[in-house]
């Protein structure tokens, strides 16, 4: 798939998956709709998720970022994926 492609499917509503350590999906959201800063286009979310010791934080088809309990509480609770 082309690499203009992979990107046009980041949109708000796009989904976001958080699974455990061992990859098994803990909880799903949703891309916020996007707000361009400085030439990048930021989207948030919010998703509830239980206690584990690691989440791995993505969207389908573009990777994931881990972090642990303990980064996660060290930083407000907010993940910072980019491509």
């Amino acid at each position: 798939m082309p690499r203009s492609a992979r990107y046009a499917v980041i949109t708000g509503g796009a989904e976001i998956d958080v699974k455990n350590a061992s990859g098994t999906l803990i909880a799903s959201g949703s891309l916020s709709n996007g707000v361009v800063n400085n030439g990048v286009c930021d989207f948030t979310f919010t998703i509830a998720v239980p206690v584990v010791s690691f989440y791995q934080i993505g969207m389908p088809n573009h990777g994931s970022v881990t972090y642990s309990m303990s980064e996660m509480n060290t930083s407000g609770w907010r993940a910072k994926l980019s491509l």
